[in-house]
Parts: structure tokens; sequence; C-alpha cells
């Protein structure tokens, strides 16, 4: 049969490389939600502007911002993307129903892809 030692390199292998998958979906899951932060941070501050401007009431900048603040500390506790989608989706239409038919800022940014959904 084989030696312990072989069964032992040969576990270390294979535990080598799930461990390097681990950690690749690990940094993944990261730099998705890094990037999630930072469409949100830009969100908010385009709200804030659009306030400072006069586009946009007082009220529906506090709505807004209440919605984009939820996810982030959703996001930095650490909930599972099936957890955040439907507060990330609510937030897409409320800013579709609010804020889209505004003049554009610069929807190169636009967090979702371009699509429309009604």
């Amino acid at each position: 049969g084989t030696s312990p030692q072989s069964k032992k390199a040969c576990f270390m292998r294979v535990a080598g490389i799930s461990t390097r998958l681990a950690d690749e979906n690990e940094d993944r899951a990261k730099k998705a939600r890094n990037y999630i932060i930072t469409i949100l941070y830009n969100r908010e501050e385009d709200l804030e502007n659009r306030n400072e401007a006069g586009e946009i009431s007082d009220e529906l900048t506090a709505d807004g911002s209440a919605k984009i603040v939820e996810i982030k500390r959703m996001i930095l506790e650490g909930k599972t993307r099936e957890e955040i989608m439907p507060a990330f989706l609510e937030l897409k239409r409320w800013w579709h129903q609010n804020i889209s038919q505004l003049r554009e800022v610069d929807d190169e940014d636009s967090a979702d892809g371009g699509e429309e959904t009604e």
C-alpha cells in the first residue's frame, strides 16, 4: 500500500489547493464588496450634489441616503448576497422612480449595467 508519509503529502497537496481556492474566492468576494461599497458612496455623493443643486428635496435625499447606509451596514456586517440583494434591488427601484428621470449627471457609473426594469 501507500506509506503514511505519502498519504499525508497527498492530503497536504489537496488541502493546499482547496485553501488556495478558498483564498481566491474570499478575495473575489472582498473585491465585489468593495466595488458595491464604492458604487454606494458614489450614489450617496450624487444625491448630496443633486440636493445642493436644488434638484431633489431634503426628504428625498434623506430617504435615499438611509437606503444606501442600510446596504453599506449590511455589507460591513458580512451579510450574505442573498440577504443584501433585496435591499439593493429596492434602492435600484427607488433610484429609477425618483432620480433617473432627472437630468443625468454622469450615467457612466450606472450600478445596474444599463438594463431598465420597471
